[in-house]
């Protein structure tokens, strides 16, 4: 009996612990320096690893529903703020690059998208996840309540971010979460009516879920 039980806690010290993690920003501009990058990684007290859904047809007569696409959740970091306040200027300057304040004017997408890593850490500090957001950037900047009776409490700001699509490093073994179909030629989406799919969605199904001429465009621009 002793033995199953030593056994049954030597398995249960092994989860991982969602307290162990780092984050690492590529923040724009590239001119920010290298101790604000730091400064970044060591703020960030709170993190997301992303999640991803499939979205599929409506049920057929054979009440099936097709997979058609991935979609990816934006995620939120959470920020310590220090007295000069750095932490949320950085951010603001960044979305700067989107939609500048002062005319309106819409940036280049290649101007302000960016990498962020969420790396999952065990007890040692070794990296055993690694999920590395491609074409991110900072999508919102929530609003910092100041409360005068807050004496001992240390300033947050939460910041959402939202990207193309994600990779993943499992043990160093790299797995790429494909893209969608927003990322596949015309030549690649015709053929993914091809078969099966071909047969069991309508003429209409396969033409809203496959025809991607919208997404072509926005492709073709960035």
């Amino acid at each position: 009996m002793g033995t199953k039980i030593d056994d049954f806690k030597s398995r249960m010290t092994s989860f991982a612990r969602p307290n162990q993690f780092e984050v690492v920003i590529f923040a724009k501009p590239d001119s920010i320096n290298k101790a604000l990058h730091e400064r970044l990684k060591f703020s960030c007290y709170q993190a997301t690893i992303p999640g991803m859904s499939i979205l599929t047809t409506e049920k057929d007569e054979g009440y099936r529903s097709i997979a058609y696409q991935k979609t990816y959740e934006d995620i939120t970091l959470g920020f310590y703020v220090h007295g000069d306040m750095k932490e949320i200027k950085v951010f603001q300057d960044w979305m700067k690059l989107m939609i500048n304040p002062e005319n309106n004017h819409i940036g280049y997408y290649d101007d302000y998208k960016s990498t962020v890593e969420i790396k999952n850490l065990d007890r040692q500090q070794k990296k055993v996840l690694t999920t590395t957001l491609i074409d991110a950037y900072p999508k919102s900047i929530d609003a910092v309540t100041l409360d005068a009776d807050s004496n001992d409490e240390i300033m947050k700001v939460n910041v959402g971010f939202t990207y193309r699509y994600y990779k993943q490093v499992f043990g160093g073994k790299q797995e790429t979460v494909g893209k969608g179909l927003n990322d596949v030629t015309t030549i690649q989406r015709k053929n993914l009516t091809s078969g099966i799919i071909d047969k069991t969605l309508t003429v209409r199904q396969r033409k809203e879920a496959f025809d991607g001429t919208v997404n072509e465009v926005e492709q073709e621009e960035f």
